[in-house]
């Protein structure tokens, strides 16, 4: 996963997370929306087993990361190949993945959370 911030970097806030079979999210990964220069790219690295999980990346200012202040935005990636990426939204973008047998699928991409288990 990679997060590039645009010019106003302490609007967005992400977060990665398991969600298991009762529909709880288990958070993985967070940033906070304070602490990040203008424009760096945060990586993070994730080791995912079978069972489904959300991305979440939400900007306060109901802007998206790209186009007009800047050009950030995320991508979400297995094995080199990106899956879902994106920076042109308003406030939300919610990403569901299925890992299952060694394959990550996405399964839903929205702009409001919703229950990965139950998107298809």
């Amino acid at each position: 996963m990679a997060v590039t911030y645009d010019l106003f970097p302490q609007e967005t806030y992400f977060e990665f997370s398991r969600v298991t079979e009762s529909g709880t999210q288990i958070r993985l990964v967070s940033r906070p929306t304070e602490g990040f220069p203008r424009y760096q790219t945060v990586t993070v690295t994730q080791t995912l087993t079978n069972g489904y999980y959300a991305f979440d990346i939400l900007d306060s200012w109901k802007d998206g990361m790209c186009c007009t202040y800047g050009s950030g935005g995320y991508s979400l990636s297995a094995d080199g190949i990106v899956l879902a990426s994106g920076g042109q939204f308003g406030a939300r973008e919610f990403v569901c993945l299925e890992v299952k047998g060694g394959t990550v699928t996405v399964l839903a991409k929205r702009d409001a959370a919703f229950d990965c288990r139950t998107s298809i």
